[in-house]
């Protein structure tokens, strides 16, 4: 699951994750792969809404 699919369209949520990264990433680095995945689809999405 990504994290659009987790989060969907509620901006606040996606929001809020993307604020904990910092301290998610400083205690599972086997996970940073997939978050920088994760915050390039968030990236993506942001652009085609604009």
């Amino acid at each position: 699951m990504d994290v659009l699919a987790a989060f969907g369209t509620n901006l606040h949520m996606q929001v809020q994750a993307i604020r904990g990264l910092p301290f998610f990433c400083k205690d599972t680095l086997e996970h940073i792969p997939k978050i920088v995945d994760n915050l390039a689809q968030l990236l993506i999405a942001v652009v085609k809404v604009r």
